[in-house]
């Protein structure tokens, strides 16, 4: 196996295990997931943005756009809809997801597939950004993309990526590996 191959749901689930299994939120656990795979480098003035990549591919296994409550994925929620490996723990909002039984073991094994430095990355913004709500990620994020309501409103459904290139923010992949 290359070091390249793993797919969003052992993101997904290894990002879950680095919670203790478990978040509040759908809003949380994607903004965590975004966080893994951009970061906002240098002064206020500097405006660029990493996006991290392994293997030429990004980093999460999936891509990100600006959608109504900040960038999403729909591939992350195409994964949690798979019942043998993700439940629902509390469905009074911010609804609790966490791992089945099947799921503890997918995110071991995800943990051996996964390159070390993307773990790390994982490690790192569960650290720094676990105990924040959902409603608190969003708005870091939304200040990191510069991204407002009225301009969120015209660039739905871009891919961030492009968003990013359009607004005159420099986008530069990394590689972790």
């Amino acid at each position: 196996m290359t070091k390249a191959e793993y797919s969003v749901r052992d993101v997904v689930a290894y990002m879950l295990l680095a919670l203790s299994g478990r978040v509040r939120g759908l809003k949380k656990l994607v903004k965590l997931l975004f966080l893994v795979q951009y970061e906002r480098r240098g002064l206020l003035w500097r405006r660029e943005v990493v996006k991290y990549t392994v293997a030429d591919r990004p980093a999460t296994a999936t891509e990100f756009i600006i959608w109504e409550y900040g960038p999403f994925s729909r591939d992350i929620y195409d994964v949690l809809d798979d019942e043998q490996y993700f439940e629902i723990l509390d469905p009074e909002p911010p609804v609790v997801i966490g791992l089945t039984h099947k799921g503890k073991e997918l995110a071991q094994v995800a943990g051996k597939r996964l390159p070390e430095p993307l773990r790390q990355r994982i490690r790192i913004i569960t650290k720094r950004y676990g105990n924040w709500t959902g409603a608190q990620l969003a708005e870091h994020v939304y200040k990191m993309l510069l991204l407002d309501p009225g301009i969120k409103e015209e660039y739905i459904g871009v891919s961030v990526d492009k968003y990013l290139r359009e607004r005159g923010i420099q986008l530069r992949e990394e590689e972790l590996i």
